[in-house]
């Protein structure tokens, strides 16, 4: 990567990270598999839910944003698919991802909770011409990293026996580690993310937050 893009890509990671009100790290990893050593990561920022809710839901913490582009684009989440219910939430456990990847980069995510037979495919619109295998998650995701410039390019999904789902092979760009970089390993499973597309009509992965729930 050129100087001048890594340090667009530095500036679009951070510029808009006050909104999560929590801190950003960037430290150097020779082995996050991407073409600069560079790697973001964030700590965790508790999710607010109504009071009600709260003795059904909780210890969220989100990390991010990744990638940030400033809420230009489309939103989209899977919120309501990762925990159900209004009066009595509960988390739903995620079942498989199906990843979309336009050449070598992640352009979405498919996804199945619970006992879902269709999948939920973020951001909406992703092109069915990109769509890959559904690959299984056989246990709570425990981590996610990847590459990211001004778009996040690649992602791996990875459990207690290691990687178990992939989107996207580029390794352009610094890395991240979406885990929340102040709780304790193996403190906190994945439950859902959030984000934007780049524009309203382009179909990519930015301003990513990753939502956990931790055992504190």
């Amino acid at each position: 990567m050129q100087t001048s893009t890594l340090m667009i890509a530095l500036f679009l990671c951070l510029c808009c990270y006050e909104e999560s009100s929590g801190e950003v790290y960037i430290t150097k990893d020779n082995a996050n598999g991407c073409e600069n050593p560079l790697t973001l990561q964030t700590n965790g920022f508790p999710v607010k839910f109504p009071v009600g809710q709260k003795q059904y839901v909780k210890y969220l913490y989100q990390t991010g944003p990744f990638a940030s582009n400033g809420h230009k684009g489309r939103s989209f989440s899977t919120q309501s698919i990762a925990i159900t219910g209004t009066k009595n939430p509960t988390i739903v456990s995620l079942k498989s991802i199906t990843p979309f990847v336009d050449s070598d980069v992640c352009s979405g995510i498919g996804w199945k909770y619970g006992s879902a037979s269709d999948t939920t495919n973020t951001p909406g619109g992703v092109p069915e011409s990109e769509k890959g295998a559904e690959e299984t998650i056989p246990l709570p995701i425990s981590s996610i990293s990847g590459c990211l410039d001004k778009t996040i390019n690649s992602l791996s999904y990875n459990a207690s026996i290691g990687p178990v789902a992939t989107c996207g092979s580029s390794t352009a760009g610094i890395g991240f580690n979406a885990y929340p970089l102040d709780k304790a390993t193996n403190a906190c499973k994945f439950v859902f993310w959030k984000g934007t597309s780049e524009t309203q009509n382009d179909v990519n992965l930015t301003n990513m937050f990753f939502i956990w729930q931790c055992d504190h």
